[in-house]
């Protein structure tokens, strides 16, 4: 079995776009683009504080991790999802959900439509 390397996992964790999963390895170039572009966005910084705030609180135990997804209820694999921002006061109000209600609540909040269910998710938050 072809385990994906952790670079290529932090890319993913990232979003990064440049990463192949097909056989789980990444080009250092494109990586590297791609990261440069990243890095240079606005909140950056930010965002990759919060994220870690987050990793650190799951670590010390602060936060538990659960199984399944807080809005869907699907189990497995969750991301911390920070609905208040990732201002400092702010790092670890949230909660965890699957990749897919991650990807629709951000695009969502991006200007997409907004289905049904999602306008009646926001308004329990």
């Amino acid at each position: 079995m072809n385990h994906p390397s952790p670079l290529t996992l932090l890319l993913e964790r990232m979003g990064i776009e440049s990463v192949d999963k097909s056989v789980g390895t990444t080009s250092a170039s494109s990586a590297r683009a791609s990261w440069h572009h990243w890095k240079e966005k606005p909140n950056s910084k930010k965002v990759l504080s919060a994220k870690w705030a987050v990793q650190a609180a799951v670590r010390r135990g602060d936060i538990k991790r659960p199984k399944r997804c807080s809005k869907c209820g699907k189990v497995g694999p969750v991301i911390f999802h920070h609905t208040h921002g990732h201002d400092e006061a702010n790092k670890l109000k949230g909660r965890f959900v699957c990749a897919a209600c991650h990807s629709k609540i951000d695009g969502a909040r991006n200007g997409k439509k907004m289905s049904q269910s999602m306008k009646e998710a926001k308004n329990r938050e």
